[in-house]
């Protein structure tokens, strides 16, 4: 249940800081059967502090997020 709860938290972080829309959501969904919601948030925490001090150079913030996401977690290969 406290997993359920953190993963709905992620989800609301991502739609009201990173402005993501269902589409990216059901993007990123499938990472959470290999990684944890505390896992995924804590990646979410390097990567908003990284964006804030990198934001000049970041056009696409969602897009930054939704691949660097992706990368880390999404990634067969990754041992």
């Amino acid at each position: 249940k406290a997993d359920i709860e953190k993963k709905d938290y992620v989800f609301h972080l991502l739609r009201t800081h990173f402005k993501f829309e269902d589409r990216h959501i059901a993007q990123i969904e499938p990472i959470f059967t290999s990684a944890t919601p505390s896992e995924v948030l804590l990646k979410l925490m390097q990567l908003s502090e990284f964006c804030n001090k990198e934001a000049s150079n970041i056009t696409d913030i969602t897009g930054y997020i939704l691949k660097s996401l992706l990368n880390e977690f999404d990634n067969p290969l990754k041992f």
